[in-house]
Formats: structure tokens, C-alpha cells, sequence
């Protein structure tokens, strides 16, 4: 697996059917979106909050 920065979304994990997963336990708690190292921190940072809450 390549260690590179990415919106939330856009990496290798798993992170559509974790969420979905979490959904139907029930979770009603915080989603945390932290970005290090990124030149593009605040596009991520907006691309990853819109990937989110497109998801909840």
C-alpha cells in the first residue's frame, strides 16, 4: 500500500463500507478528518467533509 496524502475517500481503505458498517450498528458519534503532509490541505480537508457527509 502507497503512503501518500488523499481525501478521506480517496485512499485504499476501506472507508464506504466501514462507514456503512458503523451505520448500521447504530453509531451516532464524531467523525474525526485530520490531513498531514498534504501541499493541498484545505481542498482535502473540503473534498473529504463533502465525502462524509454525503455518507451519513
Amino acid at each position: 500500500m502507497a503512503l501518500y496524502p488523499a481525501p478521506v475517500g480517496g485512499g485504499e481503505l476501506p472507508l464506504e463500507e466501514l462507514m456503512s458498517r458503523l451505520k448500521q450498528d447504530g453509531y451516532d458519534g464524531t467523525y474525526t478528518i485530520e490531513h498531514y503532509g498534504s501541499n493541498a490541505t484545505l481542498e482535502y480537508l473540503r473534498k473529504s467533509m463533502e465525502w462524509v457527509k454525503a455518507r451519513l
